[in-house]
This record gives C-alpha cells, structure tokens and sequence, in this order.
C-alpha cells in the first residue's frame, strides 16, 4: 500500500434550516455549489487523497469488474398513465443517470423525451417526470445538478420537444397543479434565491407569461414557522397551512380550479398525522418534506 498524503481540510460552515418544526444544521452547506473554484479544489484534493488509498488495494480491478457486472442492469421507476400514454424513467446498462420516456400504449416503443447527459451538466444531471397535464401535452419534471437536494422545475411539450420558458427557479415545490385547460397551472414554490424566504402564497401562472406576472391565488402569512403545500383532484385545489411550534397544527382551505372563489377553510388547527390526498386527486409534486 502506497504511504498516505494527509487528508484535505474541510472547515465546516453551519448553516440551518427548519424542517417539520425541527431545527436541522449542515455544516457543509457551502459543498453544494458545485461550480465554485473552491468547491473544485476540494473535489480534487479530496480525488487526490482517495486515489492515494484505493489504487493500491489488491484485487481492486476484479472487485471493480464484479460491481459493474452488477450495476449494468436496465431498470425502470416513476411510472405515470395518462390516457394512452405511459411516463416513466429508464436507465440503461452502464448509464450514469435513467433518463425520461413516453410510451404510446402498452406495446409501443419507449421514445425519448428528456436526456440529462444532453445538458449542461452532464452525467452529473439527474431528472424526474412529476406531472403530465389532464390533456398529456405538457410535461412538468425536476433537474437536480450534482445530487443537490433542491432542484429546478421546468416544462416540456411533448409533442415538439420543445422545452419551454416558463420554469421555477432552484429551491423546494411544494405544490404544482395544471389548470384543466392546459394553459396556466398552480403552484408552491420556496425559490433559494427568494427575498422574502418566509413569505408562504400559493400562485396562478399563465403559460408564455413572466413570472413577475403571476396572480397571487392564496397568501398564508410570512413566518419561518409557516409551511404551505398545494394539492389538487383536478377539480379543486387544497392548501394546507402548517404551523411548526410544539406541536404541528394544520389549517385545511378548498378553492375550486375554475373561476375566481376564494379559498374556504374546512378544518383548522388539526393535527395531521399522515400526507392527506384529495380523493380521486393527483400527486402536487411536492417532494420536499
């Protein structure tokens, strides 16, 4: 075995978040900017550092053969049916990141539709369908870069291809809903780069429109203690409204999707002990606790 070089430094940086009312640190927060010249250096000491040990271990090279013989299986996950169609991720063998299909019945040909390796990104991209719009045109799905935890929202429509410019910035979804008739859609959204952090509303975006155009449907408060999360059956939109103090206490507001009623409020204070649905609703896209 090779004699060891020291191992890099990596001074810790706290930075907290509060996630379900529980104060949670990260002391290497600063490690997710992936592009920064320091970030860099660091993944080529900490390269430097790990090839010091590994090159050396005997057998190392049938060991590797052995786990690639392992990983290089297709595999398919995140699977959505809409009409006739089916959407899903597929990975093929010795393929970095599973890539996004549609699938015209259940016999037809899988058919490309999103490839992370084609972004800026590379192999380091990895992406996932969320929601497919009542009329299977329009496809919602989340880019994460690098194994971030927070990800990029963007829409693609399926028959052209074509990506289009109406996206949410990096940070968490908390609720996303396509109106019935395929042209806006709702949403939840806790941008990273947000100058209000605190600020929690629901919005309605119009497709083709800037964002700084978006109607504000519902407004819950601005409190670090608040959390706001959309769900929808496609005929109605629930906002639940969070409190994070001793206990978790939850205030439930219904809105119809059509027209302009204001949200009604049909439960407060409770104390949700599971992820409520709507029946007969779709997923909101909120994948993040």
């Amino acid at each position: 075995m090779p004699q060891l070089i020291m191992p890099p430094h990596s001074p810790p940086e706290p930075v907290t978040d509060i996630i379900h009312g529980v104060l949670v640190t990260d002391p290497y927060r600063w490690l997710e900017d992936q592009d920064s010249p320091r970030t860099r250096t660091w993944i080529a000491e900490q390269s430097c550092y790990a090839r010091a040990y590994l090159d050396g271990i005997p057998g190392r090279e049938r060991i590797r053969e052995r786990v690639r013989q392992f990983l290089a299986v297709e595999t398919y996950d995140s699977l959505q049916k809409v009409g006739s169609r089916y959407f899903f991720r597929k990975r093929l063998p010795d393929q970095e990141q599973p890539c996004i299909y549609m699938r015209e019945d259940v016999d037809g040909e899988d058919q490309l539709l999103v490839d992370p390796a084609a972004r800026r990104g590379g192999r380091y991209d990895a992406v996932k369908p969320l929601q497919i719009s009542p009329d299977g045109r329009l496809l919602l799905y989340e880019v994460k870069e690098g194994g971030e935890r927070t990800g990029t929202f963007e829409l693609l429509e399926i028959e052209t291809r074509m990506h289009l410019p109406d996206l949410l910035p990096r940070g968490y979804l908390r609720g996303f809903a396509f109106a019935p008739d395929g042209n806006s859609f709702y949403y939840v959204h806790e941008a990273l780069d947000a100058k209000r952090p605190f600020y929690r509303a629901a919005y309605q975006h119009s497709l083709g429109t800037p964002t700084t155009e978006d109607r504000e449907i519902f407004f819950a408060g601005e409190d670090q203690k608040l959390r706001l999360s959309l769900l929808s059956d496609k005929k109605r939109l629930a906002l639940f409204v969070s409190c994070f103090v001793a206990e978790t206490l939850t205030d439930i507001y219904l809105q119809p999707l059509e027209g302009k009623v204001p949200p009604e409020l049909i439960f407060s204070k409770n104390q949700l002990q599971a992820r409520p649905a709507i029946n007969g609703g779709q997923d909101s896209g909120d994948h993040k606790p």
